[in-house]
């Protein structure tokens, strides 16, 4: 068990090896061959929020941002909340996340926003998952190992496979977790995750909120996936996002309210049955949604 936490991500890179070759003292054949870590250029191309609950269940959606996106309201202006624009979403993916502590062993120096001398991680996090919007097996598994930063960020470091040549690469990604605030009338921080199965139709569901914030996923066979982002607002600033985005109108009381933020896909999903008063909704309990029976099978408060 952990504590429900909240990820946004803030830059993603490669990381070559590149191969020297040492040659032996007074011109004498041979030699060594040493390889060294280049880390390459970090940047952020993509609006990526990952929400783990209480049992490690976990949605990780990441949306390309577009050119204007530095300058737009914090980047909330810059993403698609219609159900349109497909190709804007990079990766989404939706399953359990199991944390071990690994066997030390050295990494050498990385090179990332504090020029840390990393030596080995802190822990080790295998995510398998359980829906997953690119054509892989969604039961794929990916890792990485996890070292904690003096400044609070955590870098993860692990391999994958290049989609062009096939080739294994490692990547480095640098993680901040955010605040879990209480929601005004609640009086406590909450974790809530529903989930949903139709094998029969090849349907799945995860949706979870932390705190402040909400996501889900859901994929059906042959329709693809649809993915949302949920985020409360004071009221202030709820009014001044304007009218381009969509509000749970139940939820829109003096002290503010919950705004989606983002949406792709044409799915339905019940992510407004999260934010009502936290008694209301009760472990085990089965909510029904259009044709489908959504099972909340985590309530979690702290």
């Amino acid at each position: 068990m952990t504590t429900p936490y909240i990820s946004i991500r803030k830059h993603y890179r490669l990381v070559r090896n590149k191969h020297y070759n040492i040659p032996n003292p007074n011109d004498q054949p041979g030699g060594a061959e040493q390889t060294i870590q280049i880390p390459g250029n970090s940047s952020e191309p993509t609006s990526t929020l990952v929400l783990t609950s209480h049992t490690s269940r976990f949605v990780d959606i990441r949306i390309y941002k577009t050119s204007h996106e530095s300058t737009s309201r914090g980047g909330l202006d810059d993403l698609p909340r219609d159900g349109g624009q497909m190709e804007r979403l990079q990766w989404a993916f939706a399953g359990t996340l199991k944390t071990t502590k690994p066997t030390p062993k050295p990494k050498g120096k990385s090179d990332n926003d504090n020029d840390n001398n990393i030596d080995a991680p802190d822990s080790h996090n295998v995510w398998t998952h359980w829906i997953d919007s690119s054509e892989k097996d969604p039961d794929q598994v990916d890792e990485g190992d996890m070292y904690n930063l003096p400044n609070g960020d955590v870098l993860e470091r692990g391999e994958n496979v290049d989609s062009e040549t096939g080739k294994v690469q490692i990547y480095e990604e640098l993680w901040r977790d955010l605040d879990v605030e209480t929601i005004p009338g609640e009086g406590r921080r909450v974790c809530t995750v529903l989930q949903v199965e139709n094998a029969e139709e090849g349907i799945r569901g995860l949706i979870i909120r932390v705190g402040g914030y909400a996501e889900g996923l859901m994929s059906e066979r042959g329709k693809g996936v649809t993915a949302e982002r949920w985020q409360w607002f004071d009221s202030e600033a709820s009014n001044q996002l304007g009218d381009g985005y969509g509000r749970a109108a139940n939820e829109m009381g003096e002290y503010g309210g919950w705004v989606r933020t983002a949406r792709l896909g044409d799915g339905a999903m019940p992510c407004t049955k999260l934010f009502v008063d936290s008694d209301v909704v009760r472990e085990g309990e089965i909510i029904r949604f259009g044709r489908l029976d959504w099972r909340v099978v985590e309530k979690y408060s702290w």
